[in-house]
């Protein structure tokens, strides 16, 4: 994994980063070292179970299971949720220097961008705003390793874990507009290929992703010279991990 960071900030908000969501306390709770990394996970889904259930009460997300809800409506969904997933996996590309990114995570926003295209509703057809990230230097610090691998963590936690409710609302939505355009003549047909990026098991797709980075966070303890401070990783993947959340009930909020 690279060392470089990911803040993020979106256009016309104050800046979110690693210092300002979440701040910890003076001295971050030390972990038992042999727990490490076991207890990551359970301290992420704890830590950002506030700011996902304010990412739910938007009402772009609401609106998804009402009966009236239009294809115009998803289609504005999907320009907005492209303007997001873009930056936010580019920069995360950026952080991690590889391609493709580890962990069995795919990206995203080249599903959106053919959902729109099979929709005859094309990004050509009208650029989609985009969420404004700005890059900070690198910290000067012997912990630079641990601070960009526990950003990576943190950043693809948010973005793999919204895949599991994904195809709850594929299934959802093609019933929906299949009953509501019956008897209807129309050339557009919804595309799902975002909402279906999970799979057909989304939540054996998730447990693989977390057993593939507790894997290599396993791998890396036991050498001196990429072992991780437990305490100040999780510290910093839970950050960023609420940072993202921040930016997407920023972002979405604004349809």
């Amino acid at each position: 994994m690279g060392h470089r960071h990911l803040t993020l900030q979106t256009e016309g908000s104050a800046e979110t980063d690693a210092s300002s969501t979440n701040k910890p306390t003076d001295q971050p709770t030390t972990q038992p070292e042999n727990l490490f990394p076991e207890t990551l996970f359970p301290a992420l889904r704890t830590g950002t179970q506030a700011a996902h259930q304010q990412v739910e009460t938007l009402t772009c997300m609401q609106r998804l299971f009402m009966a009236d809800y239009s294809l115009a409506e998803y289609l504005r969904l999907l320009r907005q949720l492209y303007g997001l997933y873009a930056p936010l996996e580019e920069a995360i590309l950026s952080l991690s220097q590889q391609n493709p990114l580890p962990w069995g995570y795919g990206l995203k926003h080249p599903l959106i961008e053919q959902d729109l295209h099979c929709m005859d509703n094309p990004l050509s057809a009208g650029p989609a705003e985009r969420l404004d990230l700005t890059a900070l230097p690198v910290a000067s610090t012997s912990d630079r390793n641990t601070i960009s691998d526990a950003q990576l963590v943190g950043a693809m936690y948010v973005l793999q874990g919204a895949t599991l409710g994904g195809s709850r609302i594929a299934s959802h939505l093609e019933k929906h507009f299949a009953s509501a355009t019956a008897g209807e003549h129309t050339t557009v047909q919804p595309s799902f290929l975002f909402y279906r990026a999970g799979g057909e098991q989304p939540r054996a797709t998730w447990m693989a992703f977390q057993s593939a980075v507790l894997a290599q966070l396993h791998a890396s303890q036991q050498d001196p010279n990429k072992a991780h401070n437990p305490a100040l990783f999780e510290q910093v993947a839970l950050e960023t991990a609420n940072a993202v959340f921040g930016c997407f009930y920023q972002w979405m909020s604004r349809i």
